[in-house]
């Protein structure tokens, strides 16, 4: 009887094993279904995304056009805000000279 005793406590000890078996290996599939949802959901962002990236890519490029078009150069602007900011000085100090000139005349016909 001893094989019997011994031979349940196995089967019990097997079903124990396989029950537990059993419970992980659900878990694991309803972690995948999870990582399943979650990567159709990344998918679809990313979907969007690229759209969006495609769309911004495209906007840049008309940019890019129309900024080729008006002739713009980088060195052009910065000799014309030179020659701008040389002629501000120049209205500067012609203003200066003419409020000094007509101080002069409201002195001599004062």
């Amino acid at each position: 009887m001893g094989h019997l005793a011994e031979a349940k406590a196995l089967l019990a000890q097997g079903q124990a094993e396989e029950e537990q078996a059993r419970v992980k290996f659900e878990m694991k599939q309803k972690e995948l279904e999870s990582l399943r949802k979650r990567m159709k959901d990344s998918e679809r962002e990313a979907g969007e995304n690229k759209k969006k990236l495609d769309q911004m890519r495209s906007v840049v490029e008309k940019q890019r056009q129309q900024l080729a078009t008006c002739k713009w150069d980088k060195d052009k602007e910065e000799e014309l805000e030179a020659r701008l900011k040389d002629l501000k000085k120049s209205v500067r100090e012609l203003t200066e000279v003419l409020l000094s000139f007509i101080c002069h005349c409201e002195k001599d016909h004062s």
